[in-house]
């Protein structure tokens, strides 16, 4: 009979949690689509397949940027990749938003930095764009750096 008891109390506790709105948004958004979605991403068993379809050109334009550093640098490995604000690739006519430092680095294992933060001046490439294409490039000296750090915070750094 206790059991019972405790059994209902704990159902009716988390249908009154669910049935508040911001909690059954988040149930419905969050919780039930990975379970929507697991069918789909069983089919695709491939770990490339699923990250592009579960974050799109979040995760794809970072594997480009990846890919072409990879292409030009003799040691990707050692690379500090200053990257500007989405705000910056949005007014240059490209739909990229980007990741985090720490995001970035686990899509890609390239490791990067905004250009609000106190290692931006140790940035050994940056990425930028022209004509509408995202183009990757090398530091050449301190100044360009500087000049191209403060072109780049022109652009509020947001998530």
């Amino acid at each position: 009979m206790r059991q019972f008891i405790l059994f209902i109390a704990s159902a009716t506790l988390i249908t009154g949690f669910f049935s508040l709105k911001h909690n059954r948004s988040w149930l419905n958004g969050r919780i039930l689509t990975y379970y929507r979605e697991l069918p789909g991403q069983l089919k695709q068993m491939k770990e490339e397949d699923r990250m592009l379809t579960r974050f799109g050109s979040y995760y794809g334009i970072s594997q480009q940027i990846a890919a072409t550093l990879k292409n030009k640098s003799k040691n990707s490995g050692e690379a500090l990749v200053l990257m500007p604000a989405t705000a910056y690739f949005k007014k240059n006519g490209v739909e990229y938003r980007v990741p985090e430092p720490v995001v970035f680095y686990y899509f890609t294992g390239i490791r990067t930095v905004w250009p609000d933060s106190e290692n931006a001046k140790q940035a050994n490439w940056f990425v930028y764009v022209t004509n509408g294409q995202i183009r990757i490039a090398r530091v050449d000296n301190q100044k360009s750096l500087l000049d191209t750090i403060a072109a780049f915070n022109k652009f509020e750094t947001t998530l």
